[in-house]
């Protein structure tokens, strides 16, 4: 009984700052820009200094912490935190949650590629910026959980509250202000954080804004209609990410000939095990699903909404919850991997819930996934900066800057 009440009283006692230090195992730096070399980074992207700004240098930490499994078990995850130079105020912090890869070593703190690119702009414009890797990528054993809601709301969390409990390990302080964005699973993974954040940290943190780009936030309704249309470009790659990870959470296949054809049911397994990209699976598979899937299986999906994968989809749906903070959800018309009917769907149920603060922005009407990328960042970024000066809706950038901008638009349509 007395160690039961011992027990009792350490838990108890672990007040949220403890247990965040208790989360986190340890940081490195990895990477040092100066402000020069960070303009040089930007010009090598052809990222003109009118529209983006390299306002300071950036240190680059990785750092390990823990998070729950998808048992909800201890485990360690891997993550960036990149830090502004010089900084003599307390700075805002932002988390960044970046889209699919497959491969571990394609997470942001080990390959420094692909949308690390993004965070190096919000550092460069004074924002002390987050990476998390996900539970399954980077430094992190076993699968990842892909589109997982909870496990990448976690995987944000358990960052955000590691550095705010460890500023002083990257010598900068910080203050209240909470910044979320991402991009295509980061976007998914960007709202997931939002709602888990104001449901169960609120005591905690406060979201400045949250901004998720180009996600997915209707798993079974739109985009699962956009997957499955025979019109639309093939996202075999996706769709069987997508099995695989949540048969793996959820037990339902006991074996992969349950639901892919031969030879996709013994060679597919092994693409998923960390160590291969994405763009292998891509160039692996057919064009055709049912070459792949299937057909009672497909036929389960379009039309049981009891089938296992169905239902899977939906408890990883986001749209159903009325923020208490800002919330922008950009989106580009001609997506062809991410529906942007999501943002529409979500920003009616939420308005019809009484929700006020919920924003929607086109990035680009003649845009795919790819190229949205280009442009989404740099209207968050003004959106977020907004909030940094005083303006209870954020703001719309300068009109110089947005000039530019549009005029790029223009030239990238065409090319």
């Amino acid at each position: 009984m007395q160690i039961s009440k011992f027990i009792l009283s350490l838990v108890l006692f672990c007040t949220a700052a403890v247990c965040a230090k208790a989360n986190f195992i340890s940081s490195e730096k990895v990477k040092t820009y100066t402000q020069a070399e960070v303009r040089g980074y930007f010009d090598n992207l052809k990222l003109k200094k009118s529209v983006i700004p390299a306002n300071n240098g950036i240190d680059v930490y990785r750092i390990l912490y823990q998070m729950p499994d998808v048992k909800r078990k201890p485990t360690q995850v891997s993550g960036l935190i990149l830090v502004p130079q010089g900084s003599t105020q307390p700075l805002p912090l932002l988390s960044y949650q970046h889209g699919t890869n497959l491969a571990k070593e394609d997470a942001p703190s080990i390959s420094f590629e692909r949308e690390y690119a993004i965070a190096m702009i919000f550092a460069a414009d004074g924002y002390a910026v987050t990476m998390p890797d996900y539970l399954g990528l980077g430094l992190s054993a076993g699968f990842h959980p892909y589109m997982h809601a909870i496990t990448e709301a976690d995987a944000v969390i358990g960052l955000i509250r590691s550095v705010t409990a460890n500023a002083s390990e990257f010598g900068i302080e910080l203050n209240k202000e909470l910044y979320l964005t991402g991009y295509s699973q980061g976007g998914h993974a960007t709202m997931a954080a939002q709602m888990v954040l104001e449901r169960d940290f609120s005591d905690e943190f406060t979201v400045t804004a949250s901004a998720p780009m180009s996600g997915v936030y209707d798993m079974s309704g739109v985009q699962t209609e956009f997957v499955l249309d025979p019109s639309k470009e093939a996202q075999i790659g996706n769709l069987s990410y997508l099995i695989f990870s949540y048969s793996k959470i959820y037990g339902f296949m006991d074996s992969p000939s349950e639901y892919f054809l031969s030879p996709w049911d013994s060679l597919l397994p092994a693409m998923f095990d960390g160590t291969h990209h994405y763009e292998e699976l891509a160039e692996l598979l057919p064009s055709d699903p049912l070459m792949v899937i299937k057909r009672d299986v497909w036929d389960s999906f379009l039309n049981d909404p009891k089938s296992p994968f169905v239902l899977a989809l939906k408890e990883n749906n986001l749209y159903s919850w009325v923020p208490n903070q800002p919330l922008l959800m950009s989106y580009c018309k001609r997506d062809r991997k991410v529906n942007w009917r999501n943002v529409k769907v979500a920003e009616k149920w939420m308005k019809d819930n009484d929700a006020a603060l919920v924003m929607t922005k086109c990035a680009g009407r003649k845009f795919g996934h790819r190229k949205c990328a280009y442009f989404a960042p740099a209207y968050v970024m003004w959106w977020f900066d907004g909030f940094r000066e005083g303006k209870p809706k954020g703001g719309k950038g300068p009109v110089g800057k947005r000039f530019l901008l549009t005029v790029a638009k223009v030239f990238v349509s065409k090319n």
